[in-house]
């Protein structure tokens, strides 16, 4: 068996750990492929506190650069296509190739209409 990944927090620009973690199972095989971080109510406010912190400049983007950043996302996801169809089809127990070719694409495509959507906005 692989080693299990733990999955944590994403707060304030680095990964944080959570009090306890759910496990996430291979449908069909019932094993633990991975540890996800249950994220406790305090794990959510510093969340929001660490958003509210970076809006400032995040909002004083030109619309040009957050959408640079969205596509950026979607490049990265796409460049890893097979580790995260690998990834879904483990936790969904759905056939790799539907992972590969629905799922992991969605995501990119869905990062790519909202960083469209930014350039096409009144309030830029």
């Amino acid at each position: 068996m692989a080693s299990i990944q733990r999955v944590n927090n994403f707060i304030d620009g680095k990964f944080a750990p959570a009090e306890s973690y759910l496990d996430s199972f291979n449908p069909s095989t019932e094993e633990v492929i991975a540890h996800i971080a249950d994220s406790s109510p305090e794990d959510a406010n510093q969340a929001i506190e660490a958003a509210r912190k970076a809006f400032p400049a995040w909002s004083r983007q030109t619309a040009t650069k957050r959408a640079y950043y969205l596509n950026k996302i979607a490049d990265l996801i796409q460049e890893r296509l097979e580790d995260f169809a690998r990834a879904e089809s483990l936790d969904q127990g759905k056939p790799l190739s539907l992972a590969r070719t629905l799922e992991i694409p969605r995501a990119v495509e869905n990062f790519r209409f909202f960083a469209q959507a930014i350039t096409q906005s009144r309030e830029r």
